[in-house]
């Protein structure tokens, strides 16, 4: 299952000393190891993320070929990672629409998308969110993406606190994208956004002014849409859906990581300083700009005040290679569709980088490629410049820098080095 939950009990910003926060402590991932880790009590072997089927035609042709040892596996494997460019020359976006009935929607997911079995009840605004989103996808990849074979509802029973999820089913090949219905109706992730909002703010980190937050001037441009949904939010102009909300809640949470982690800041003077046009400038309106030597060895605050003092004299913002949020509200499809077309391509080796329990444990069965992932401080560090999840194994890891291809990020070398080391899936360009 892929475990998108919130952990709604850890209360972040208490631990968090504004005036010290280069000495906050991360958790020691070596000691996790070390202990007896629960599995959920579900069958979990029946809600691991797996690939849905419903190929376009030349695909299945391709496979009917492989089964056939016409062509090869490794030739399979190579056409669906590198599909032919004319081919994708050739492929024309879908234009999407929102449907005004719930069976115009089931229609065009199985008339247009290619989707077998497609049952959102009578909810249309949920309907015509998973339309719009696997329609992003397929426009993505060109024609190239594979749809699920069903979307549905499952309530908590199944899901526990995770709002989605790709499923197979008892004696089925069948592969469903499922929602929790239960999280539709909860208020848990609304919550969480009131707890760290309270604590951010009473902490400094962030201010509420004239129908605007004020935040961080490092990753401002990344981080602005979620701010700017957060006062709509806020001040209740603006309505969201659940998911929505899951999400938003999601990306404050690892805003809250960043503004306490001390690499952020120093990645993010790293790409200043190999941008010789910005050097020159600030150069020019701040003589005694401190070199490399002396930024690594500033404090978080100490770098925070350097940052605020570019700004203030250059108009010149810091961003760096953390977070995968552009608040786009289709980014947890962009999650689960990560999940569909890795184990595609790694049908092999998927199952050792997945990672069954909950966040910050560790299976007693655990994989060796897992164990290696969790216990290498540079993985772990690469990890958590995309988001706190992706650090919870490397399905996840590429599952999230999926959203952040899929929204056109450009990632640094090794982020991209690691993430091609497990096979995750790129977009074409």
């Amino acid at each position: 299952m892929i475990d998108y939950r919130l952990d709604y009990k850890s209360k972040i910003y208490p631990n968090i000393d504004l005036k010290n926060r280069n000495k906050v402590s991360k958790p020691d991932i070596n000691s996790i190891t070390n202990k007896k880790a629960k599995t959920l009590s579900k069958k979990t072997d029946l809600m691991l993320p797996l690939i849905a089927s419903g190929a376009v035609a030349a695909g299945l042709l391709l496979v009917g070929l492989a089964a056939r040892k016409k062509i090869s596996s490794t030739t399979l494997k190579n056409v669906i990672q590198k599909p032919n460019n004319l081919e994708e020359n050739l492929w024309k976006n879908l234009d999407f629409k929102k449907a005004d009935t719930i069976e115009d929607a089931a229609s065009y997911a199985k008339d247009v998308l290619g989707i077998k079995n497609f049952n959102l009840e009578n909810d249309l605004q949920t309907a015509n969110w998973v339309n719009e989103g696997l329609t992003n996808l397929q426009n993505i990849y060109k024609g190239k993406f594979k749809m699920p074979d069903a979307v549905s509802f499952l309530t908590s029973k199944r899901l526990q606190d995770s709002p989605m999820a790709i499923m197979s089913f008892p004696n089925s090949e069948l592969r469903s994208l499922v929602i929790n219905k239960d999280f539709l109706k909860s208020t848990e992730s609304l919550e969480h956004i009131k707890t760290l909002l309270k604590g951010l703010e009473e902490k400094g980190a962030i201010a509420f002014s004239n129908g605007k937050y004020k935040f961080s001037i490092l990753s401002r441009d990344r981080y602005k849409p979620l701010f700017e949904n957060l006062a709509e939010l806020k001040k209740g102009t603006k309505n969201f859906s659940p998911l929505e909300i899951n999400y938003m809640a999601k990306g404050l949470d690892d805003y809250t990581n960043m503004c306490y982690y001390p690499n952020v800041y120093k990645d993010a003077f790293e790409n200043l300083f190999k941008d010789a046009s910005k050097m020159k400038k600030i150069k020019d309106k701040i003589p005694d700009f401190p070199d490399t030597e002396k930024i690594r060895k500033m404090s978080i605050d100490e770098m925070g005040n350097l940052i605020d003092n570019i700004y203030k004299k250059t108009g010149i913002t810091l961003d760096c290679q953390y977070g995968i949020h552009s608040f786009n509200k289709f980014d947890m499809l962009y999650h689960e569709g990560g999940h569909l077309l890795h184990e595609k391509l790694i049908p092999s080796a998927y199952f050792k980088y997945h990672n069954p329990v909950v966040k910050g444990s560790v299976p007693e069965n655990a994989s060796k490629e897992l164990l290696d992932f969790l216990n290498d401080s540079r993985k772990q560090e690469i990890a958590g410049r995309i988001s706190s999840y992706a650090k919870h194994s490397p399905l996840e890891f590429v599952a999230e820098t999926h959203i952040g291809l899929c929204n056109g990020y450009k990632f640094s070398d090794d982020i991209m080095e690691l993430y091609k080391s497990y096979g995750g899936p790129i977009p074409p360009v």
